[in-house]
């Protein structure tokens, strides 16, 4: 077989020229060709026919040209070396080829021997591994939030703080790389999955976090967002509420810090202030803090606390508070008196003194025809402001009755009765019961009224008292015309009580001792009414009066009921030197009380 590429002749077979190196392409044998020789131009080419006999299609050879001086046999020799070993490589590649397909058509002759049941089994498993890799492209990363949950303590044996954080770090680490967004779920910005679980998840420890001690048990609860965060991002969150056992404290010696705190109370409600002093040696007033100090009423709490953490004490003193705070009930706050029912004996009795100097006064400007008979307690009232925000939140009110009257000279004697109130502002009920008067504060009557008396002469007098003629007017002007700005309580029974003013207008008749009595005066007094001045029984006006003279120098009654009617009087009981021989008496009187008693005597 001749290479058409070179002409060289080789073995029928061959795929390889043995000289060029290039493939053999199998030719007719019908064919004629020329051996190159040396020197010896190629014909132009050779005529192949096919087997059918068609006409011969004319092959090109290529034409190969002979060197001057002829071929050089060492250089041709090297050069079909060099092919020679390029056709083994090509040849041994080849048979490679051929193994592999033997091993192949071995293999399939193998397949072939396998049963149908050996095929259903290995076809059950490939659908098993398929379906196993179809999870797999499926299923959601779960991330378990109490994997990296972390419950730390702070403090010392007995004032131990708990605290919970979660370790992001780690769960970076985890899971960073393996859940993401879904689709259309992702976020702007450089938000990650992990952060928006972070933003969506919360974790605090469940009721009592402080004063723990070691084996004290802690409880934490989850605020998790779960839906949300499975709605953003393709994972499932796990988590549960749980509990563990506080360990790790330190002992330390503990000391009470309020031991020695005094808080006390002080103002009117809802006014009231706390008042804080430290009374010991280890802290100072510094130390402490109060939530709220001023705007306090009775019953209120406040918490007092320290104004430094445990750990600070402990490295200033080597010793652990107790406890961080205390609080504290608001209590002995004065409040603003709103019932009679509160107002203390000793307040009312202060109240009814002032008022009842306040009349001695005021008689003491009286006229000297006017002569006062008798004082008496009425009874109390209590206005309290309706609006909280006034400045006066209260007035209590003392009421009195003032018998007198008028006995001009040679003039016609007229009894007359006034009404007359005193009212104290602002009264306040301490936090122990006791009221708080202000007795420099007070409103009396402004209103007056007049009574005109006939002297002897027939001219008319007239003489103006303060307060009012009844206590009806009393009420209406003083407590009935303020009835829009404050609420009434009105204590007025109808009974009456005699009071002592300590003053001589206490007398039934004051000038019985400095001068003589007229029929004129003995007609006013059998005309006036004393049923309200307690005599005792069976004896009238004009036997007092002489029984007044005597007293006014001491006369020791031996009637108890005399007795305690004149003892009742200031002047009377302050008298110590009494005596109750009558002859010693009537020695002391003056000539005008002499003549008095026998006047007197002739009326009895």
């Amino acid at each position: 077989m001749k290479c058409r590429v070179c002409g060289a002749d080789n073995e029928n077979g061959s795929k390889f020229c043995w000289n060029c190196g290039n493939k053999l392409t199998e030719q007719s044998e019908t064919g004629s060709s020329s051996v190159n020789q040396p020197g010896i131009q190629q014909n132009s080419g050779d005529v192949q026919h096919d087997q059918a006999g068609t006409q011969p299609k004319q092959v090109r050879m290529p034409q190969r040209q002979v060197p001057p001086g002829g071929f050089d046999w060492e250089n041709g020799k090297k050069v079909a070396e060099e092919r020679l070993q390029k056709g083994k490589n090509i040849a041994d590649g080849c048979v490679g080829q051929l193994k592999k397909v033997a091993e192949n058509q071995t293999i399939t002759e193998k397949l072939k021997k396998i049963s149908k049941k050996t095929w259903g089994i290995i076809g059950a498993c490939a659908v098993l591994i398929v379906i196993l890799l179809v999870l797999i492209a499926l299923h959601k990363p779960t991330v378990n939030l109490n994997d990296y949950l972390k419950v730390t303590y702070d403090g010392y044996d007995g004032g131990g703080t708990a605290y919970t954080e979660i370790d992001w770090d780690s769960m970076i680490n985890d899971y960073g790389k393996k859940i993401s967004y879904k689709k259309g779920m992702s976020q702007n910005g450089s938000l990650t999955p992990i952060d928006t679980i972070m933003h969506y998840t919360e974790v605090n420890v469940k009721g009592n976090d402080e004063k723990l001690s070691n084996g004290d048990k802690v409880s934490y609860t989850w605020k998790v967002d779960k839906d949300e965060i499975e709605k953003l991002i393709k994972c499932k969150i796990k988590y549960s509420n749980g509990s563990e056992k506080v360990s790790g404290l330190k002992k330390m010696e503990l000391f009470d810090p309020f031991e020695n705190l005094k808080v006390s109370f002080s103002g009117v409600e809802p006014n009231g202030e706390a008042d804080i002093e430290y009374n010991g040696d280890l802290l100072s007033d510094y130390d402490f803090t109060c939530d709220k100090v001023y705007g306090l009423k009775n019953g209120d709490k406040i918490k007092i606390s320290l104004t430094e953490d445990a750990e600070y004490y402990v490295d200033q003193y080597n010793k652990a508070p107790s406890i961080l705070e205390k609080e504290y009930k608001v209590k002995n706050l004065g409040k603003y008196l709103s019932k009679i029912k509160e107002v203390d004996t000793d307040a009312m009795n202060s109240a009814r003194a002032k008022a009842q100097k306040s009349i001695s006064n005021m008689t003491d400007y009286w006229s000297d025809d006017i002569i006062l008979d008798k004082v008496s307690y009425v009874g109390d009232y209590l206005q309290v402001a309706k609006d909280s925000d006034d400045y006066t939140k209260n007035y209590y009110g003392v009421i009195y009755q003032i018998n007198a009257h008028i006995q001009p000279d040679g003039g016609q004697r007229k009894d007359v009765v006034a009404y007359y109130s005193m009212k104290f502002g602002n009264v306040i009920v301490d936090g122990d019961g006791k009221c708080k008067i202000d007795l420099d504060e007070y409103n009396v009557p402004y209103d007056e009224f007049s009574v005109e008396v006939t002297s002897g002469d027939s001219y008319s007098d007239k003489y103006w008292f303060e307060g009012y003629q009844t206590l009806e007017e009393l009420k209406k002007n003083c407590v009935d015309e303020a009835a829009d700005e404050f609420d009434c309580e009105w204590d007025v029974s109808g009974e009456l009580e005699t009071v002592d003013l300590g003053v001589s207008s206490d007398y039934l008749c004051s000038y019985s001792s400095d001068r003589l009595l007229t029929e004129r005066d003995v007609d006013g007094y059998l005309g006036a009414n004393y049923s309200q001045y307690n005599f005792p029984e069976g004896i009238n006006i004009i036997q007092m009066l002489i029984n007044e003279i005597y007293a006014k120098h001491g006369y020791e009654f031996t009637d108890s009921k005399l007795s305690a009617y004149f003892s009742a009087k200031t002047w009377y009981a302050n008298n110590k030197n009494k005596v109750n021989d009558m002859d010693t008496v009537s020695a002391s009187l003056s000539e005008t009380e002499k003549k008095n008693v026998d006047f007197l005597n002739n009326y009895r």
